[in-house]
């Protein structure tokens, strides 16, 4: 932390109110291709799924991600006579992806089919792109909002651990409800009305295949 000292004559509280700077508090987004596993077949899939919570059978293709959050944290401080300290953060958050997987069954059928289903999780993939990178202007507005009062506290040992923890659990909020609405997102593009679209695509292309749609 940058600290600076107040004097008596100050008003420890005018002095604070001015150390916030909005500019401070960037978020970014670094952007990553999934990877592509085709080494599974449906019912290896469905074992993937099981593990992360879905419970749909013959799976023929899986979009899986996992949101990473990088945080970079200091803070301006003043400290008043009476030790108490007020600390604006300043903040860099990273978004990105820690896993990000595109399954697709190798015992799938024919070329046409492959594609149904290549065309299908390259929805999903988009959806998580298009959201989290949206997402992160959205979140550095919501960061500035939050964390637009100094925080305040008792000595300069409490500050050096509150600031830290409090930003955190900020962010850590709002990323979570983020990746619940990407969630969210996906789970639309897997309603049964477009599992049907998706089978007569499939039916459409012959051959055969261990699954009835993406």
């Amino acid at each position: 932390m940058a600290a600076t000292s107040a004097s008596a004559a100050d008003s420890f509280e005018e002095r604070c109110a001015q150390l916030i700077d909005p500019a401070r508090i960037t978020v970014v987004y670094e952007d990553q291709a999934p990877d592509r596993d085709d080494t599974l077949d449906v019912q290896a899939l469905e074992g993937v799924a099981a593990r992360r919570g879905d419970a749909r059978t013959r799976i023929l293709g899986l979009t899986h991600a996992e949101v990473s959050t990088q945080m970079q944290i200091s803070a301006r401080t003043i400290t008043a006579p009476s030790g108490r300290v007020c600390a604006a953060p300043h903040l860099r958050v990273t978004l990105g992806f820690e896993n990000f997987r595109v399954y697709v069954a190798r015992n799938i059928g024919n070329a046409c089919r492959r594609g149904v289903v290549e065309a299908h999780e390259r929805e999903h993939v988009s959806i998580w792109r298009t959201y989290l990178r949206a997402g992160t202007q959205l979140l550095a507005g919501q960061l500035r909002q939050d964390l637009s009062r100094p925080l305040v506290f008792e000595s300069m040992a409490l500050a050096d651990q509150g600031v830290s923890r409090q930003v955190q659990a900020v962010v850590a909020g709002h990323v979570r409800k983020l990746v619940e609405n990407i969630v969210e997102a996906n789970r639309q593009l897997d309603t049964p009305a477009n599992y049907q679209i998706e089978a007569g695509r499939l039916q459409a292309c012959g051959g055969s295949g261990s699954g009835n749609g993406p």
